[in-house]
C-alpha cells in the first residue's frame, strides 16, 4: 500500500457561522437553516413538495393514505399528521387563538404534532413501546433490503413485536445472509472512488469521507469533512460521493467508478430527473463535478465498504475536516490491507 505522507488539510466549508446565526435567530430556526444544503452552482430556484420523497406532488401521496385498510377516522388522523394538521396547542397558538401554546402534559415544551406524539417525556407505558418497535421493524425491513438483500415475509414483519418488549427479545432470530461483499480495485486506468456518512443527531453533525484508490488498491486521496446541522442521511450521502469527485479533480483519470452503500442515492445518480429536492440539488452539483470525466455510480454493500464507512465514523470523533495524499488515517489502514488481500 502507499505509505506517503500527506498533511491534514483543512476543507473550505461554505456553511455559514453557526456563531453568528445563534445571535440573529432561535435555536429552532438556526438548526433548520443548517440542514439546508448549499449548492456549488448558484441555479435558479425550484419549488419542490416536501411530503414526497421525489419532491413532486403525485395523486399517489393521497391515495396511500386513503388506500390503507384502516378505520376512516384513523386514515384523517394519518393524514392531519402528514401535514402538521393535528389541532395540538403549538398550531392553534400559531392561529392566533388565545390558548397557550405549551404541553399540556409535561407543561414544559411547546406541543408540537412531533413532542405530542413522541418527544414528550410523559408518554411512556407499553403502547409507546409497540409504536416504537414498530418503526424499528420497518427501518430494519428496509436496510436488510439494501444492505443484505433479504427480509422478512409481511405478515411476519410485525409478529415479532410482542416479543421485543419482554427480555427474550436480546435473542432476536434475523433471516439468513447473503456472501459478504468485498473490495475489488477498478481496472488499470480506471480510479474507484469509495464514500460514506455518518451521523450524530446528538451533536447535530454529519461527516462524510471518500476514498480515493487505483488498480493496484494504492490511495491516492483520502479525506473527511464536518457538515455542520445536516442530518439528512441522503443529503449527507450525497454530499460524500461530491467530495470525492470534487478531490479527485487534480488526479489524472478520465474514467472513474464511483462506489456507496447508499443504494437509494446511487438510483438517484442513475436516474437525475426522476426527483426535485434537497438532496436532487446535490446530485446535480456532483454531476457537474464530472467535468467531461466518465463517472459511472455503483452501489456496494457495507461489507465492501469498510474502509469509507470507517473513515466517517473516525470523522464525527475527531470533529474536524481532513484530507490525506496517499494515505488514510492510522486507525483505518489496516481496513486498507485487509480487503486489498
Amino acid at each position: 500500500m502507499a505509505n506517503a505522507k500527506g498533511k491534514n488539510k483543512p476543507l473550505t466549508n461554505k456553511l455559514p457561522s453557526s456563531g453568528k446565526l445563534k445571535n440573529a435567530f432561535t435555536a429552532e430556526v438556526v438548526d433548520d437553516i443548517l440542514q439546508i444544503p448549499i449548492s456549488r452552482r448558484l441555479p435558479p430556484d425550484k419549488l419542490f413538495w416536501p411530503l414526497n420523497k421525489s419532491g413532486f406532488y403525485t395523486v399517489k401521496v393521497r391515495r396511500n393514505v386513503w388506500s390503507c385498510n384502516m378505520r376512516p377516522k384513523v386514515k384523517q388522523f394519518l393524514w392531519r399528521i402528514c401535514h402538521n394538521a393535528l389541532p395540538c396547542n403549538l398550531n392553534l397558538a400559531r392561529r392566533k387563538l388565545s390558548i397557550d401554546g405549551s404541553c399540556p402534559r409535561c407543561k414544559n415544551h411547546e406541543e408540537s404534532v412531533l413532542h405530542c406524539l413522541k418527544e414528550c417525556k410523559k408518554v411512556r407505558g407499553e403502547e409507546a413501546q409497540i409504536f416504537i418497535l414498530c418503526l424499528w421493524n420497518i427501518w430494519n425491513d428496509r436496510n436488510d433490503i439494501v444492505f443484505e438483500n433479504r427480509r422478512w415475509p409481511p405478515p411476519l414483519l410485525f409478529n415479532r413485536v410482542q416479543s421485543l418488549i419482554t427480555p427474550a427479545a436480546a435473542k432476536e432470530n434475523r433471516p439468513p445472509a447473503v456472501g459478504a461483499q468485498v473490495w475489488k480495485p477498478p481496472h488499470a486506468g480506471v480510479l474507484k472512488i469509495n464514500s460514506d456518512a455518518a451521523i450524530s443527531v446528538e451533536k447535530k453533525i454529519a461527516a462524510i469521507s471518500m476514498v480515493c484508490r487505483d488498480s493496484s488498491g494504492a490511495v491516492l486521496h483520502s479525506g473527511t469533512k464536518i457538515l455542520h446541522g445536516i442530518i439528512n442521511a441522503e443529503v449527507a450521502e450525497a454530499e460524500a460521493i461530491c467530495l470525492g469527485l470534487q478531490l479527485s479533480a487534480d488526479l489524472p483519470y478520465a474514467k472513474i467508478v464511483c462506489e456507496s452503500d447508499c443504494l437509494s442515492v446511487i438510483n438517484r445518480f442513475r436516474f437525475p430527473h426522476n426527483a426535485m429536492d434537497l438532496t436532487q440539488l446535490i446530485v446535480e452539483d456532483c454531476i457537474s463535478f464530472c467535468n467531461g470525466r466518465e463517472v459511472a455510480f455503483n452501489f456496494l454493500k457495507r461489507d465492501g465498504n469498510h474502509v469509507a464507512h470507517a473513515l466517517a465514523k473516525w470523522g464525527i470523533f475527531i470533529g474536524k475536516d481532513c484530507i490525506f495524499d496517499g494515505r488514510v488515517p492510522t486507525p483505518i489502514n489496516d481496513l486498507v490491507i485487509f480487503f486489498h488481500d
